[in-house]
């Protein structure tokens, strides 16, 4: 594909030429062939290029989605311009940034909605594809396979930062894709996007596009009590589920008949597509019981494309995990230093590969998430024997103390088991230049002894995942809703006693 294809554009003309008549976008009553769809492009193109729009320059689309939506998309695509997709809030509360870091100058918005005055503002009214008939012509740029072509906006520990993925780290990603989701390879399946998935439906509506495939969109605003009809009106279908939508289909499936595996909602589905995150291990297997026996769930990243997929084979026994990497993918888990860790053992994860992104736009080159040809994408978890990925949590709760990598998470998810304890953290302190310990702060709701909280402990962590120190207090400050650490460390009536596992006395 990258010796043919200079622009990603390009894929739609040649499809155009090969199969005109072949539908490729469907939205409710409007249905576009490739022919039709290639010539709104290159109109669209002229347009966008009259706007002053020129290659490389980054232009944010504050679109709602569908058919205009991706057809603005390849029109900046084909001039040589970068798009980035964000929210309408974020354009009008961002747009210092965005104009200083990453340079923009312009926005498309829906008619009626209003941009920043900083940034030229394209409104896109309801009949703007109408208009493109009162422009001919084609401005395709060829572009260079390793210059950005997609901005992605991520927020990392409260900064913001711009993902830049060239062409060719996109074209591999399509691949990665096709070779993960067996019925994505297949231009004869329909891709159904109901509602709104996030940053995989770009990916997913492209490639599918460049594969000569059709697209179904919808729109986002449909209720979800609709949705299943919208679906069972696709048979065949490999239709791509947001998680929250996942929960609610699952909770309206839960009938007798359904629960008992004798019918289910969508069983003519050659796939369901559903983000891994964001669903529980039994709430993945009701899915397959449930909506779809072809139900696959999926992770990724902005900065990585997609990781792993989990499919109906390896799903009833290993659904606490995200599957199998992509094997083109490098995945190592480490530890604080860098240093690899035994298999199945807690580290940082760590991502190699051909579609993975390069530093960041918006920050530092030497930014932490990027280092050594190695993407850090902030998540904790293990890589089993058997290449199972299973994923914990983020990286800044798994903390190196005394020579030992320990999981704040489970240390608190323990106590908040016991009958006793109403709220627990547990924090890293610093007790000496060199020397951390892990102590837990506990809210009680109810009397307990010491000893048999500390013995409750024992019996469901393992010895080197043990806090240093549990003390009880009051209450747990908090600002913004979250639990203020900071303050509560500040707030300790002594310093920690640097005697593993003991207790201290309640208030």
């Amino acid at each position: 594909m990258e010796q043919t294809w200079r622009n990603l554009s390009d894929a739609i003309a040649d499809h155009a030429t090969r199969q005109p008549g072949a539908h490729a976008l469907i939205e409710g009553g409007l249905t576009l062939s490739y022919a039709h769809l290639a010539d709104l492009i290159g109109r669209a193109s002229v347009v966008v290029h009259d706007w002053g729009v020129e290659p490389r320059d980054v232009v944010a689309l504050a679109m709602p989605g569908g058919i205009d939506h991706l057809i603005l998309t390849f029109a900046l695509l084909r001039v040589g311009a970068i798009p980035l997709d964000v929210s309408p809030g974020f354009l009008d509360q961002a747009a210092a940034w965005l104009t200083s870091a990453l340079n923009i100058r312009h926005a498309c918005v829906p008619k009626g909605t209003n941009g920043p005055e900083a940034l030229t503002v394209h409104a896109i009214a309801p009949d703007w594809r109408a208009s493109l008939q009162r422009k001919a012509g084609d401005r395709r740029v060829a572009r260079d396979a390793d210059e950005p072509h997609f901005l992605t906006l991520v927020a990392r520990r409260g900064r913001q930062h711009a993902i830049a993925v060239t062409h060719r780290q996109w074209l591999a990603r399509m691949e990665s894709v096709r070779r993960l989701i067996p019925a994505l390879a297949d231009p004869g399946t329909r891709l159904l996007l109901p509602g709104s998935v996030g940053d995989f439906a770009l990916l997913f509506a492209c490639g599918h596009l460049c594969g000569g495939g059709t697209v179904v969109l919808t729109d986002p605003a449909l209720p979800a009590a609709e949705m299943p009809a919208l679906i069972e009106s696709h048979p065949g279908a490999a239709c791509v589920m947001p998680p929250p939508l996942c929960r609610i289909l699952l909770s309206a499936a839960s009938g007798p008949s359904v629960a008992s595996g004798d019918a289910m909602l969508f069983p003519g589905l050659r796939a369901l597509l559903v983000r891994a995150t964001g669903l529980y291990p039994v709430e993945k297997v009701a899915a397959s019981r449930r909506l779809s026996p072809n139900v696959c769930f999926f992770h990724g990243d902005a900065a990585s494309g997609l990781v792993a997929v989990l499919g109906p084979a390896d799903l009833p026994a290993r659904a606490d995990t995200i599957g199998r990497p992509d094997p083109l993918l490098s995945v190592v888990l480490s530890d604080a230093g860098g240093v690899p860790v035994e298999a199945g053992a807690l580290g940082y994860v760590r991502l190699r590969g051909p579609g993975v992104a390069a530093p960041p736009l918006g920050a530092a080159r030497t930014n932490a998430m990027f280092r050594d040809g190695w993407y850090d994408p902030d998540e904790v978890g293990t890589l089993a024997p058997d290449g199972f990925l299973t994923l914990r949590g983020r990286g800044f709760h798994l903390v190196a103390s005394r020579g030992r990598l320990v999981f704040l998470p489970d240390i608190e998810r323990v106590l908040r088991r016991h009958e006793a304890v109403a709220e627990a953290v547990a924090l890293v302190v610093r007790v000496e230049p060199s020397d951390t310990r892990i102590m837990a702060f506990v809210v009680l709701g109810s009397k307990v002894a010491p000893d048999m909280l500390a013995r409750h402990c024992r019996d469901a962590l393992p010895a080197d995942q043990l806090p240093d120190e549990v003390r009880f207090v009051r209450a747990l400050p908090r600002r913004n809703g979250q639990i203020d650490g900071q303050r509560l460390l500040a707030e300790l009536d002594g310093p920690p006693s640097g005697q593993g596992g003991r207790q201290a006395g309640a208030e």
